[in-house]
């Protein structure tokens, strides 16, 4: 992409981020107006701090793909040459050839890949349908590879998948019963390996969104203070059909969130260095706690039974959230609503501003026995 589309998406991505944690400052319907502007500020700035830019993402998912390609092709490999060896001591005369394991694994991983991404697939159909034939060519040509990369990676995928296929089925097919049996087990593992493909890549990306961060950016605890937001606003969207599982569920699913964020140390290690051993071993220990805190409510959430406690769970996440808010200095507050209104009208808002502390991150006397 050009550097005016990559302004804009960024822009549009603030500006969205930003919408999105006012509809999450609905879930405070006790507080005034002035509160409510200073818990959303301040989730906004832990946001922006903890995000990362559009450009990282792109350059991460076309590196975290590359590496998955790779890091997959050498797992199929390897176990198309166990596959190998041990179909070549059975002893079988007229064996197949060795190829075939390998092949047959890596046509199973290219085809459980596309399983995977079956809607990105839909979707580059239709986006190539809507530009035709002068259009797709136009934009299969362009330099910038963030035109090219996505259509071109699942084309050769599926072009790679159709020939190894092929290839596996027609050899196969010649090959004596044993060997059969053989080729469908490293099939069977191949499709395995294929089917965690998008875990894979996403395992990289976060990988690298935490090394391409800039130094010292985000602070410990932004990532628990966003994800507690946005689970007390399920959390208080669902009151009215608190009963229903697939409430339940969805809260679950942010509350599973927070804990990851919560027990998660990166940016205490970013902080410190390796000499810093009591630090890290404080650090880790209170964001062990937070974490079983959060864990607290989640087992909170399965065992309700009337209104009153899921109101319960409901206002022990308020607390942990406006605990957290509590954390910022007085002084902080003065340009927060200037910023705030560009950040919604898609400017560029990530400025340091309020931070978070570990001071009531989640209150321990609001929590949940």
């Amino acid at each position: 992409m050009s550097d005016d589309e990559l302004r804009h998406r960024e822009a549009m991505w603030v500006r969205h981020g930003a919408l999105q944690l006012r509809r999450y400052a609905e879930a405070f319907p006790d507080a005034d107006d002035a509160e409510r502007q200073r818990v959303r500020m301040a989730v906004l700035y832990a946001w922006m701090r903890d995000r990362c830019p559009v450009a990282v993402q792109f350059v991460a998912n076309y590196v975290a793909t590359a590496a998955t390609a790779l890091g997959m092709a050498g797992v199929a490999a390897t176990g198309g040459a166990v596959a190998a060896l041990f179909a070549a001591h059975t002893g079988t005369p007229g064996g197949a050839p060795w190829w075939l394991f390998p092949a047959a694994t890596w046509a199973a991983v290219c085809l459980g890949s596309l399983f995977v991404v079956r809607d990105d697939v839909r979707q580059v159909v239709a986006v190539f349908r809507r530009l035709g034939t002068r259009g797709v060519l136009r934009r299969l040509t362009q330099p910038q590879i963030a035109y090219w990369f996505v259509p071109a990676t699942l084309c050769v995928t599926a072009v790679v998948a159709a020939a190894a296929s092929w290839l596996t089925l027609v050899t196969a097919l010649a090959a004596p019963t044993g060997q059969q049996m053989i080729t469908a087990a490293a099939g069977l593992f191949g499709t395995t390996l294929g089917l965690q493909a998008a875990r894979w890549v996403g395992w990289v990306e976060r990988l690298l969104h935490r090394r391409l961060r800039r130094a010292g950016r985000p602070h410990p605890l932004d990532a628990l203070l966003v994800e507690l937001m946005a689970a007390t606003s399920a959390c208080s969207r669902g009151r009215a059909r608190w009963w229903v599982p697939r409430t339940v569920r969805a809260v679950r699913t942010r509350l599973a969130v927070a804990t990851a964020a919560a027990g998660d140390i990166a940016a205490v290690r970013r902080r410190t260095s390796v000499t810093e051993l009591a630090a890290r071993r404080r650090a880790r220990r209170f964001h062990t706690a937070l974490a079983e805190l959060v864990r607290r409510h989640d087992r909170a959430l399965t065992q309700v039974r009337t209104a009153g406690e899921y109101d319960a769970v409901t206002a022990s996440l308020r607390a942990g959230v406006l605990g957290g808010v509590s954390s910022i200095r007085p002084d902080q507050g003065a340009a927060s609503g200037a910023v705030h209104r560009k950040a919604e009208e898609g400017g560029d808002a990530e400025h340091r501003q309020p931070t978070t502390t570990r001071r009531g991150a989640v209150p321990d006397a609001a929590s949940p026995a």
